[in-house]
C-alpha cells in the first residue's frame, strides 16, 4: 500500500517420511511397527509492516495466515487389502515473524526473518526485486 504497510502472500509445500516406532509392553522397548509418509500444501495471504524503512536497510514484521491441506499418515478407512490409507484433512496454517531484516540495494535484497508457524522458525534468503 506504501512504504510501511506491503501485502502478498506465501505458499509451501512440505513432505514428511518415517519410521513408525512402537512400545513393546511386555519388554519396555520401542519396536519399529511400519513407514508414514505425508504431503502438505498451504496458501496463506500475508502482511508486512516496516519499521524501519532506508534505502539499503529494512526492519519489519510480518503476518500470514490461511489454509493448509495434506495427508495424514494412517489415519484412513481400511482399504480391499486390509490396509489404511492416508486421510486428506484441512487445517488452518500461520506464520508470525516479529522480528526480519532486509538489505540490499536496487534489484538484490537479502533477507532474514525470525518468526513462528508454517515457513518455520528462521528463513533466511535472496530476493530480486523487478
Amino acid at each position: 500500500f506504501n512504504q510501511h504497510i506491503a501485502v502478498g502472500g506465501a505458499a509451501v509445500f512440505d513432505s514428511m517420511w518415517g519410521d513408525q516406532m512402537r512400545k513393546n509392553t511386555s519388554t519396555g522397548e520401542y519396536e519399529p511397527a511400519g513407514k508414514y509418509s505425508g504431503l502438505f500444501a498451504s496458501l496463506m495471504p500475508a502482511a508486512k509492516f516496516s519499521w524501519l524503512n532506508h534505502d539499503h536497510f529494512r526492519i519489519y514484521s510480518k503476518l500470514a495466515a490461511g489454509g493448509m491441506v495434506g495427508t495424514v499418515p494412517g489415519s484412513g478407512s481400511d482399504s480391499e487389502d486390509g490396509t489404511s490409507g492416508p486421510d486428506i484433512q484441512f487445517t488452518p496454517a500461520f506464520q508470525v515473524s516479529p522480528i526480519c531484516v532486509s538489505a540490499g540495494g536496487g534489484h538484490c535484497w537479502g533477507k532474514l526473518e525470525f518468526g513462528a508457524g508454517m515457513l518455520g522458525l528462521i528463513q533466511a534468503g535472496f530476493v530480486y526485486r523487478l
